[in-house]
């Protein structure tokens, strides 16, 4: 008589939910993106964008507006929304001449209604949000629609930006004079060298 060997019991599997914080973007534009992505031959483009989201929140590690944070500081107030933490650093020299301070997406509208920044920079791919929404929601309050709002963005949705009601759009990435210029325009400060754009400011 042959003795029976049990057959090793397996640990169940337990998959993981998909994340709550993967970047919501709107099914069209991110249609859009994939062809404009393939049109360019752009795996280096698309690579970058998978990488910015990658990077989730690591940028919050770099000056955060909190209670009692904003107004000791003489210079302007610009709200950043980056997940990418070296853009982030890049914006942050770029703007000495501003207090730049880093939000979460999930703080923005509260942050920007509680301190009236003289900018808000955001990204669109964020983790768990829209950026564009995020735009919509903040000129649809009577607290923060007069808050110009630049979206400096991996994706080439300079249309998406205007339609959401963006006072300006940069394409990622942007030379430094570009980016400085454009957010002294935004906040009134005079610049050394003028430049035009389009919807208020459309650089590519």
């Amino acid at each position: 008589m042959c003795a029976r060997l049990a057959k090793p019991r397996l640990a169940p599997r337990i998959l993981p939910n998909p994340s709550p914080s993967a970047p919501q973007v709107s099914p069209g534009l991110a249609q859009r993106t994939l062809i404009l992505l393939s049109a360019a031959g752009g795996r280096r483009r698309e690579d970058e964008a998978t990488r910015e989201v990658d990077m989730g929140e690591d940028a919050m590690n770099l000056p955060r507006a909190t209670t009692g944070s904003a107004g000791a500081d003489t210079r302007p107030l610009v709200l950043v929304v980056e997940p990418n933490p070296f853009m982030a650093e890049m914006v942050r020299a770029i703007l000495r001449s501003f207090e730049v301070r880093f939000v979460l997406p999930a703080e923005l509208v509260e942050t920007a209604t509680t301190f009236r920044p003289a900018l808000i920079i955001s990204e669109i791919l964020l983790r768990g949000q829209d950026g564009l929404q995020l735009c919509r929601e903040l000129k649809s309050r009577p607290a923060t629609r007069s808050t110009p709002v630049l979206i400096f963005s991996i994706l080439d949705a300079a249309e998406e930006a205007a339609d959401a009601g963006a006072d300006s759009f940069l394409l990622k990435p942007a030379e430094r004079h570009v980016l400085a210029g454009e957010v002294r325009r935004l906040t009134g400060r005079p610049r050394r060298t003028p430049r035009a754009g389009s919807f208020g400011g459309v650089c590519r």
